[in-house]
């Protein structure tokens, strides 16, 4: 019965998250962006409440490189049933784009769009600023953005550097959402995704 409670208040969740907009966005992707850099564990901040993230506290990001493809796994403690949830992706350069964009495949059984995700700015040490815009089905323009940091405690300066990339940008900071870092397992019991 708390599977079927948790499925439909996923369905709910989904029809009002992500911000839609109706052009699509101009932003500013990063230069002399270095990939490898970024490499490695993040704690997601704040993020636009997304379908892939609903009801998730913990929220931890792993990047890694394989075969020159970039893969991404989002892992959280959903709030509602306790158990920790994950979904991939794979990522690939955007052909005549900047370094730091890059078109992202979901897993086989994910809901494929296509999706651009652009890192806006990172200082590689303490945080960054990554957007995803998706095309849906109806030809609807999906933004995500989140902030990422290094640790799960997030320091006002750079906070404040985040804030400012996504003004400039004009990503709407009322649309975020702080991401809960409580009581939450060690990152080490998230279980990396197994192909």
């Amino acid at each position: 019965m708390k599977f079927l409670i948790s499925c439909f208040s996923a369905l709910i969740a989904v029809s009002v998250s992500q911000q839609v907009l109706y052009s699509y966005p101009f932003v500013i992707p990063m230069l002399h962006f270095n990939i490898t850099n970024l490499l490695g564990r993040w704690y997601t901040y704040a993020r636009i409440p997304n379908e892939y993230e609903t009801f998730a506290d913990c929220s931890i990001v792993d990047m890694s490189i394989n075969n020159n493809t970039l893969e991404l796994t989002m892992s959280s403690l959903n709030n509602q049933t306790g158990f920790v949830e994950q979904w991939g992706s794979f990522g690939v350069p955007v052909p005549r784009g900047f370094s730091s964009q890059y078109n992202l495949k979901f897993l086989p059984l994910a809901r494929q769009r296509d999706s651009v995700v652009t890192v806006l700015n990172t200082d590689y040490k303490n945080f960054a600023v990554i957007e995803l815009i998706q095309i849906s089905e109806d030809a609807r323009i999906l933004q995500y953005a989140w902030i990422w940091s290094r640790s799960r405690k997030f320091h006002q300066t750079y906070l404040n550097r985040a804030l400012d990339v996504l003004q400039r940008n004009t990503i709407n900071l009322n649309c975020f959402e702080l991401v809960n870092h409580d009581r939450c397992p060690s990152p080490d019991n998230f279980l990396p995704y197994e192909q």
